[in-house]
């Protein structure tokens, strides 16, 4: 069983390493570039970004770029998605499979999942790397607390360690800012550092077109979404585990591959507002209602406003629900798997969060 395994990975990395070779082969032969030709007869470029420290996969995206217009968007995948990994022959999490000296097993793992079957990747491949990358823009805009704050690389580190950011708000400010800095990025020798400070598989010609499709890239047209799904409590060698498995058996997750694609092409509404809801925090934690609010936003919710609720020593959770559709409460109890769904009427807003100690930032933890 071990041979086995062990040989089904090392054909797995060789048709990946055939694949990228081909597709250098080709642009080459044509005289162009990898990205030029993966565009031919397409203006959607795909890549993956992912950032990890060492074996510690901190986050992984699809990155979609349609390249005459200039819109994006970012479809994150969690760690914490249930998936099969081959290690152990077991249902884990998804961030278990990633190795930093074979990331392509965990690459070839999510094609699987979204169905894009791009051999292009960026890897941030630790935290200092990120760091070095914003400080070479000379910093990004990122929310702090709900205020926007000019960041760098020591201070971006920080606030990634006080969990007042994610990685995929960090990915998207470096995307942003990319097309800020239009004339920083045009010079060769910043074009070098950076192409040393990421990890990739485009050669550096092949980064250069790259970045000059990005510098075209619109400030705030970058659309956010994330797996979807429902957390359910695994057993894992023991050891009890809250693991995210998206909805229809992974089949939402490809269809809003394709309705991004699609979006993106015909420069279509990508989130439209559906469920309009309001965030409180019913703690003393400074910045709750503000990470809830990044968080839902993300999934497509249109948060009217966030703020405090009348009291601050809330001990669960509470989604209350203003509308005659409580699958609309029950949709936002689902993304952070809050239990408690109450009744309250209002015309005014169709759903009210309002956050307890339970509330780690991402779930709500079981007691």
């Amino acid at each position: 069983m071990a041979k086995s395994k062990t040989l089904i990975i090392i054909l797995s990395l060789l048709i990946i390493l055939i694949l990228t070779g081909v597709t250098l082969w080709l642009a080459f032969s044509l005289g162009t570039d990898a990205v030029t030709y993966a565009i031919r007869d397409d203006p959607l470029f795909r890549m993956y970004v992912f950032i990890h420290e060492k074996d510690v996969l901190y986050a992984g995206m699809l990155l979609l770029f349609n390249t005459q217009t200039g819109h994006a968007a970012l479809y994150e995948v969690p760690g914490n998605m249930g998936a099969f990994v081959e290690d152990n022959e077991k249902i884990d999490r998804l961030d278990l499979i990633f190795h930093e000296n074979a990331p392509e097993l965990y690459l070839e793992k999510l094609k699987s999942i979204l169905g894009v079957r791009t051999n292009f990747y960026l890897e941030i491949a630790s935290q200092q790397a990120l760091s070095g990358i914003v400080d070479l823009l000379g910093g990004v805009w990122l929310s702090i607390d709900s205020l926007n704050t000019y960041v760098d690389g020591e201070n971006i580190i920080e606030f990634l360690k006080k969990n007042k950011l994610t990685y995929e708000s960090c990915v998207s400010a470096l995307l942003e800012e990319f097309s800020v800095e239009e004339s920083l990025l045009s010079h060769k020798e910043v074009q070098k550092e950076l192409y040393q400070r990421f990890s990739t598989n485009f050669d550096f010609k092949s980064f250069q077109v790259l970045l000059k499709f990005l510098r075209e890239l619109r400030p705030n047209a970058i659309y956010h979404r994330v797996v979807e799904g429902s957390l359910k409590e695994v057993l894992v060698e023991g050891e009890k585990k809250l693991l995210l498995f998206p909805y229809f058996d992974g089949k939402w997750v490809q269809k809003t591959v394709q309705q991004l694609e699609t979006a993106l092409i015909h420069e279509q509404n990508i989130l439209p507002a559906i469920i309009t809801m309001e965030i409180l925090n019913g703690t003393t934690i400074p910045g709750l209602a503000s990470k809830a609010r990044n968080l839902y936003r993300k999934y497509g919710f249109d948060i009217l406003s966030i703020g405090n609720a009348q009291e601050n020593d809330v001990a669960h959770t509470v989604v209350l629900n203003h509308s005659n559709n409580v699958e609309m409460a029950q949709k936002v109890a689902e993304v952070i798997g809050a239990k408690v769904v109450k009744a309250k009427n209002s015309d005014q807003i169709d759903v009210t969060l309002i956050l307890g100690k339970d509330f780690d930032g991402r779930y709500i933890r079981s007691e």
